[in-house]
């Protein structure tokens, strides 16, 4: 592996073929796993974890019929034999473009062999496709089971496929079976082997490509370190740093959208050497944006706000490669954050997590995960996060979380950084009369954001119940949408609902209230508590998290820790109408303290990028 052969030979597609008829004759004729995993493994973990992966699944692939067929016929195409024409004429519908690639292989295998790296070059991404397509059919079939979260299936993962493909085979009518035994048996034919066993051939085949191609670069990239420090010794040409920065959530209506979408206007005002990735079937590439077609996209049951869109790895992989990126970023764990972590060991770059949502909080929440399924939940997490080389953090709280024993990263990995509010968010005329019909004299309290469970508003009529008995000419005020709204109109049925607002005309909707509520303890930042100062509007909110290190109590607003007291703040600042312009000053004041220019400035000097027209 020290010389580099032919060019012709040294193409990713001809790497991933060698390997895929290596791995077929593995998959297809060994009995032993032992013996397989001592053959594979290296001496380091992640080759152990290597080798464990993959015995496993060549145990998923001989558990079905046509996953083995399929893979004898793809050897057998290697060397030229055709699949029988009556199984092309026979196979089901979905299957039959696995058979015609398969076809189409064999008969170039049988001429020259430029003509059969060149049919490599076409089949192997058609293969994908047709899988990808196979796979989609799969997912949209069973949709129902995707929104739900079952702790069979957590409990599971950890139970490797051969002692599951063993259990799953013991009979069903065992002479007296302890008790344990019938657990574990109906433990290991549920949960995960029900999930493998229905996505059967589409979801491993698309497992066993993705491996492919990640094997082939990583092989053929694995000296990249090696060649930027001889080139920059030798003064020779070496592409400038560049980062793609995926995110599974752009111009769609939540905070992080908002973010990104401020930062790639940055991005591209300010000339910096990033490019966005997203996955969308509506929206079009333009500067630093890059769009991925989704072969499948759908809505989970418990978050119906965000669309699901699955990228194809091929495409993802190719446009990494023709790109010349040498840093990914991504602020999604799933599914852009998975695809991050493929390019980080495939292309041997480094990857960085922008960490936006507390998932553990919203699975405890919002999905209601029993202890043992959080502490699963929470060994997942901390293993996914362990894989990036760094993470932006956007409050206090976090850090601590993540460099504490809990997770256990290492402080030097962990990186502050913060949002910022678009140039809009100014304070503006007050119109309340306008924008909520309220009459001389009358208060408002706003609350904007996602109107769902844990962003805490089941907490709101109380509070305002509170104020309306002192003060009755109070009025709330709900701007925006979300799961749990038809529920909050018939809880507080009195209230304004304005429903969605668009972002240009939240600064007057910020300057027309009296205070801004934020009864959550799950935002990570809280962007509308930045607007909402931005715009001289004060703030109440729970100390926690994004509003606890933005909120200067008693001065810009109040930071509290239950309901008692952010009813008790809410009352103290409306008997204060004195008070109420010095604190919009402190408001804006302290916005003043998270600029785009200050913030970027951070994550281009955390990145290691150069400004604009500085040579690397």
């Amino acid at each position: 592996g020290r010389v580099a052969p032919d060019a012709t030979f040294t193409q990713e597609e001809t790497h991933a073929a060698v390997l895929m008829a290596r791995l077929c004759e593995l998959a297809v004729y060994s009995r032993e796993p032992g013996l397989l995993a001592t053959l594979l493994a290296g001496e380091s973990a992640f080759d152990r974890a290597v080798a464990l992966s993959l015995v496993n699944l060549f145990g998923e692939f001989r558990r079905h019929q046509f996953t083995t067929l399929f893979l004898k016929g793809l050897r057998s195409a290697f060397q030229g034999k055709r699949p029988p024409p009556l199984l092309r004429r026979l196979a089901p519908k979905g299957y039959r473009p696995h058979l015609e690639a398969l076809d189409r292989l064999a008969l170039a295998r049988r001429h020259d062999v430029a003509r059969f790296h060149l049919a490599l070059a076409r089949v192997l991404p058609d293969l994908v496709r047709a899988t990808d397509a196979l796979l989609a059919k799969k997912i949209l079939k069973n949709l129902h089971r995707a929104g739900e979260v079952d702790p069979d299936l957590l409990g599971s993962v950890d139970i490797p496929a051969e002692l599951r493909a063993l259990m799953a085979g013991l009979p069903g009518n065992l002479v007296s079976p302890t008790r344990a035994v019938r657990r574990v048996r109906m433990r290991l034919r549920g949960g995960l082997g029900k999930v493998l066993d229905e996505f059967s051939f589409p979801g491993i085949a698309s497992v066993f490509f993705g491996a492919l191609s990640f094997a082939a670069c990583r092989n053929l990239t694995r000296h990249r370190a090696v060649h930027r420090a001889f080139a920059r010794s030798w003064g020779l040409d070496w592409p400038a740093p560049r980062v793609l920065w995926l995110t599974d959530t752009f111009h769609d209506h939540n905070g992080v959208s908002r973010f990104l979408t401020s930062l790639h206007r940055e991005a591209v005002e300010r000339g910096l050497p990033i490019d966005f990735l997203i996955c969308s079937s509506t929206r079009e590439g333009e500067a630093q944006l890059k769009v991925l077609r989704p072969y499948c996209e759908f809505r989970l049951e418990k978050y119906q706000d965000q669309l699901v869109r699955l990228p194809s790895l091929l495409e993802a992989h190719r446009l990494f490669a023709e790109g010349g990126y040498d840093q990914v970023v991504s602020s999604t764990e799933f599914p852009m954050g998975l695809v991050a972590l493929y390019f980080k060991f495939a292309f041997h770059v480094p990857a960085w997590l922008y960490m936006h949502t507390d998932w553990l909080d919203f699975a405890r929440k919002t999905l209601k995960l029993d202890p043992a399924s959080m502490e699963r939940a929470e060994k997942l997490f901390r293993f996914l996060y362990g894989r990036f080389n760094d993470i932006f953090v956007l409050n206090r709280e976090h850090e601590s979380w993540l460099t504490g024993a809990a997770m256990g990263c290492a402080p030097d990995r962990v990186h502050r950084t913060a949002h910022w509010a678009d140039a809009c968010f100014t304070p503006r005329p007050d119109r309340r009369r306008e924008r909520f019909g309220a009459r001389e004299g009358e208060r408002v309290l706003l609350f904007a954001g996602r109107i769902s469970d844990e962003k805490g508003v089941f907490d709101l009529p109380r509070v305002w119940a509170a104020a309306r008995e002192r003060f009755p000419a109070t009025r709330l005020v709900f701007a925006g949408t979300g799961p749990a709204l038809e529920r909050m109109k018939d809880a507080c049925p009195e209230a304004d609902y304005l429903g969605w607002v668009d972002p240009g005309e939240l600064p007057e909707i910020y300057s027309s209230a009296d205070l801004l509520l934020m009864p959550s303890r799950f935002d990570t930042f809280g962007c509308v508590v930045l607007e909402a100062l931005s715009c001289g509007l004060p703030v109440v909110a729970y100390d926690s998290k994004g509003p606890g290190d933005i909120i200067e109590h008693g001065k810009s607003g109040y930071l509290v820790e239950d309901l008692a007291s952010m009813t008790r703040a809410c009352l103290e600042y409306l008997e204060n109408p004195a008070r109420d312009g010095a604190m919009k000053a402190h408001a804006v004041e302290r916005s003043g303290h998270f600029t785009a220019t200050k913030i970027i400035g951070g994550l281009v000097r955390d990145l290691g990028l150069a400004a604009p027209g500085t040579p690397p």
